[in-house]
């Protein structure tokens, strides 16, 4: 009788033991839990302000020669690092407030014929040769977009087009200057007398050119 009484003691203690025991480890991991989060919670603090400082900012631009046309200026910015860092870039002299210039992707259609599109071919002395572009141009002051874009067209093509879309604006080479740009659409209707033989303003230092009817027809043959 008294060893059944000494061992129902000792199952007792070890069972109040092992509550004891898993009561403080349940006690240790919730505490690991909320240290954890705590943690978690600063690290991503970290995070957020150093993604807050790694961004690249303006400092100052100092211009170091002037032309006619262009300018060169050396750029002083930080990059994400925070190193103080200079960039050599080029701008426009004409530049307004507004956007600088204008960029036509005109789509000629006639009937019975692929549509085309229209670019222009003129000799570029920085590329030292003749250049295949959209037809393009500088934005008077008091010109919108859509009218200085349909104005080059008829000046470098003798096309009259109609305008379709207009892009937000936009930078052409942001790695060499800060010059803005508009993309337009225009749609030319081939089959009207005015275009049948469309004559340019500026005679020979601009031709233009109608070319992708293969193209036209690649695209249209998988889009059907």
């Amino acid at each position: 009788m008294i060893v059944y009484q000494q061992h129902v003691s000792i199952s007792v203690a070890h069972i109040l033991k092992q509550i004891r025991v898993k009561i403080l480890n349940s006690h240790l991991k919730s505490s690991t839990k909320v240290r954890n989060i705590s943690v978690s919670a600063v690290v991503r603090k970290k995070m957020t302000d150093n993604n807050e400082i790694r961004q690249s900012r303006f400092v100052k631009e100092e211009e170091i020669s002037c032309g006619k046309w262009l300018s060169l200026s050396q750029i002083t910015y930080t990059d994400p690092t925070g190193k103080e860092r200079t960039w050599e870039a080029v701008s426009r002299t004409t530049s307004q407030t507004g956007t600088d210039a204008v960029c036509v992707i005109a789509i000629l259609k006639r009937m019975l014929k692929y549509d085309c599109l229209v670019l222009v071919k003129q000799y570029r002395p920085p590329m030292k040769c003749y250049t295949l572009e959209f037809p393009a141009g500088l934005i008077d002051p008091d010109e919108t977009a859509a009218t200085c874009g349909l104005r080059e067209l008829k000046e470098e093509t003798g096309y009259i087009g109609t305008l379709k879309h207009e892009s937000p604006v936009t930078c052409l080479d942001p790695g060499i200057g800060g010059t803005t740009c508009h993309l337009i659409t225009a749609e030319i209707d081939g089959d009207i007398d005015s275009n049948i033989h469309p004559k340019n303003k500026l005679g020979t230092f601009i031709q233009k050119k109608t070319y992708l009817d293969k193209i036209a027809l690649l695209i249209y043959m998988l889009e059907h």
